[in-house]
């Protein structure tokens, strides 16, 4: 089988050697930057860079597009497409139908998006990933399991009508994470300096995923600090120092601790006389 990827950004960094993986010949990528096209194409024997993305669906049975979501259906109606042919889009928040020129033309299409951070320049390591995985041919369906199960990871089915809300929750854990996690550093500074405030937080923040990881799914057991406790008078110093010396991350703060505080008390964690404490503590 031979693979194209239009676009040369993260996502084609990490599936162009998982395709490879699966025994299938990547033979041309094409971007709207040339010299990323190039490096990319440089980095994999047998790979070329072409100028356009047309030279890209001329060469090859399969085409990943992997540009920005909304430029996927753009992209996909600006092509010609043969019969028989299969259309790949990577956006986590779209359908395959978003490639429905394509199908129009007589070509397999389907969505392929890791559950992934994905970094421009070095392939992924997807063992133990999950793949929202959508095809409209068992033929697509097959192919792309194969690479997904050569890269080490697994795939799962997102509902069409839920693809919107799955990832949202996505963005949650990656974006959130990063916001939290700098906000966290900021107030930090104050007290480590910050030099010292972002290295105090990553040991902290690694703990908290592996304490996820162990929870099985009950992550109210993975909840630490006053919450955890039910220690509602360092709540307290809390919501006033974050307060007084950063009212603009007030809000947030109350906000993100009062869902802690309802799923430390829902894994039983808490009496009800605790959590009610705290949740005036934070009201």
């Amino acid at each position: 089988m031979t693979v194209g990827f239009v676009g040369a950004g993260a996502a084609a960094w990490s599936l162009v050697p998982a395709c490879a993986a699966a025994g299938h010949a990547v033979v041309a990528v094409a971007a709207a930057h040339p010299e990323s096209a190039a490096v990319l194409a440089a980095a994999h024997a047998g790979c070329r860079d072409v100028a356009t993305a047309q030279a890209v669906a001329d060469v090859a049975d399969l085409v990943f597009i992997v540009v920005p979501d909304d430029r996927i259906g753009a992209v996909a109606a600006a092509l010609r497409w043969r019969p028989g042919q299969m259309a790949v889009h990577c956006g986590g928040a779209l359908p395959a139908a978003a490639l429905a020129a394509a199908a129009r033309a007589g070509a397999a299409v389907g969505a392929l998006h890791p559950l992934f951070p994905m970094v421009r320049g070095r392939p992924a390591d997807f063992r133990g990933a999950f793949f929202a995985l959508e095809a409209e041919s068992e033929r697509l369906r097959a192919l792309l399991e194969g690479i997904v199960v050569a890269a080490g990871g697994r795939c799962g089915t997102v509902p069409v009508v839920r693809r919107a809300l799955y990832h949202a929750a996505v963005t949650l854990v990656s974006n959130a994470t990063v916001t939290v996690t700098t906000l966290a550093a900021r107030c930090l500074e104050e007290t480590v300096g910050v030099q010292g405030a972002l290295e105090a937080i990553l040991p902290l923040l690694r703990g908290a995923v592996e304490n996820v990881a162990r929870s099985g799914g009950a992550v109210g057991g993975a909840i630490t600090g006053p919450i955890g406790r039910g220690d509602a008078d360092v709540l307290s110093a809390h919501v006033r120092a974050v307060g007084e010396e950063a009212p603009e991350l007030l809000p947030l703060f109350v906000a993100v601790e009062r869902v802690t505080l309802d799923l430390a008390a829902t894994s039983g964690r808490l009496t009800p006389e605790a959590a009610g404490e705290m949740r005036r503590r934070l009201g």
